[in-house]
């Protein structure tokens, strides 16, 4: 019964982790149409929107990012700490996922 919760828990972390990764690319999208000018950031509903999704990764991507500027050259204003999540979040997925299997074969057989 154990092993039930546990398999529980990882597929809600699971799915946590999917639900980061797609407002984080919600959030770089939305950067670039702002950039690009095709959005404006100071409507009412974009600017809630961009608020919601900048508070929500700001806290993880801000880290990445100082490291990645101690580590790389300026690369003219290319951000890749979304990308080093992206990674990050994809690898932990990976590994749920296995472990998910893992749990559940041990159930049954």
């Amino acid at each position: 019964m154990s092993s039930y919760i546990i398999a529980y828990i990882l597929t809600v972390l699971d799915i946590l982790i999917l639900f980061y990764v797609w407002s984080l690319l919600a959030y770089v999208g939305m950067g670039w149409l702002i950039q690009f000018r095709i959005i404006h950031p100071y409507q009412p509903g974009v600017y809630q929107i961009f608020k919601m999704l900048a508070s929500m990764h700001e806290p993880i991507l801000r880290p990445i990012r100082n490291v990645l500027n101690s580590i790389l050259p300026n690369m003219g204003g290319i951000d890749f700490s979304p990308l080093v999540a992206l990674l990050v979040a994809n690898l932990l997925v990976g590994e749920l996922a296995q472990r998910v299997l893992v749990l559940l074969a041990a159930t049954f057989f």
